[in-house]
């Protein structure tokens, strides 16, 4: 693969290019003068080199690569795909995926899964952006973020975050039977996202800081009782895939990959930029945003205990990072060139962190 160098500076040239001519334009806000410029500076350069790490990364790339592809291999028949692939139980994944074994490669597979992803995050994003002045080419920035290398790790979660948006903003647009259907679809091709559900019940909660603030305070203080919360939500649905997920992830010998999760980068990450929207009390001008960023680090704060979970629900946390540090960065009186500068800059830090630490170099097989 080509030095990581070599990509960085694409990126940085094409969004020089792209700041040049907005000096008194956010980069961040919808601009049909710059729409086109942005779409081929700002917006394409981190697609692009999404593409490259994750749709043509190594086949022996560290991480579940290998485990997928070994499963991909083993379907064909829509009907009898999960039960084929032996991977997981979502019952949408691997009929998704058995579609489209018909049309391409391993090679191609990986290619085609990475464009559906990045257009499901488009779609996600320009719903959820639409009552606002904030633009959705900004989507392709969650490519230089930790999910990029969820992308290339976790291909069933990845699917089931941009749904699970899609499901919120229809819920907030009253559109109770798309709500129950994304949400449904969500869950369909990961387990975790079957937090959708919970919407509604935090989109209740008043739109005010002391709640903001409480209700995360409160998840991580009942934290110590998640494996017997756990163990009777699965005693009383008696739903199979949650009594293995209990099993696996609170009753058996499983030992997380990541430490605890206090200790991780996008930890902190989460904390800092929801202090940030708190602090310049953004969540009075976007509300949605805000709840769906409550319900997630709430559920962070709640299974703290267990760290492969907890970062399952960062990852949707970091899923809305371009959304929330274009929300934090338009509150700070500074003119617009230095808006878009910082925007711009606070990126290319986090994909030069992101695509240089050692989980993102194994698992998706990165040449420094």
């Amino acid at each position: 693969m080509l030095p990581l160098f070599a990509l960085g500076t694409y990126l940085l040239s094409s969004w020089l290019i792209s700041l040049a001519p907005q000096r008194n334009t956010l980069i961040y806000e919808k601009s049909r003068a710059y729409n086109a410029h942005n779409l081929i500076f700002f917006t394409l350069p981190p697609l692009i080199i999404g593409l490259y790490f994750i749709g043509f990364r190594p086949f022996s790339s560290g991480g579940d690569t290998a485990t997928y592809l070994s499963a991909f291999g083993r379907i064909g028949n829509p009907l009898t795909a999960t039960e084929d692939a032996r991977y997981g139980t979502e019952i949408l994944f691997w009929p998704t995926q058995a579609l489209l074994k018909n049309l391409f490669n391993e090679r191609g597979w990986l290619v085609a899964n990475y464009l559906v992803i990045a257009s499901l995050t488009y779609i996600a994003y320009k719903k959820t952006l639409k009552d606002t002045k904030l633009s959705p080419l900004i989507f392709a920035l969650v490519f230089t973020t930790f999910f990029a290398v969820y992308t290339g790790n976790a291909m069933r979660q990845v699917y089931s975050i941009p749904i699970g948006l899609l499901a919120f903003h229809y819920f907030y647009q009253k559109e109770t039977k798309k709500f129950l259907i994304f949400s449904a679809l969500a869950t369909c091709f990961h387990w975790s996202a079957v937090i959708v559900f919970l919407y509604p019940a935090f989109a209740r909660v008043p739109n005010k800081t002391k709640y903001y603030i409480a209700l995360p305070v409160l998840a991580f203080v009942s934290s110590p009782l998640i494996s017997i919360f756990m163990d009777t939500l699965a005693s009383v649905t008696g739903f199979s895939w949650l009594i293995e997920k209990t099993n696996l992830y609170f009753k058996g010998d499983r030992i997380s990959h990541i430490g605890a999760a206090w200790e991780t980068t996008n930890f902190w990450l989460c904390i800092t930029i929801y202090a940030g929207l708190l602090i310049t009390n953004s969540i009075k001008s976007y509300e949605k945003i805000s709840k769906y960023l409550l319900m997630i680090l709430s559920l962070m704060f709640f299974f703290i205990s267990n760290p492969d979970i907890s970062e399952r629900y960062m990852v949707w946390f970091i899923f809305s990072v371009p959304i929330s540090v274009a929300i934090i960065i338009s509150t700070i009186k500074i003119p617009a060139a230095a808006k878009n500068s910082v925007y711009s800059l606070l990126f290319l830090a986090m994909a030069i962190l992101v695509f240089t630490r050692a989980s993102a170099v194994e698992t998706l097989g990165i040449v420094l």
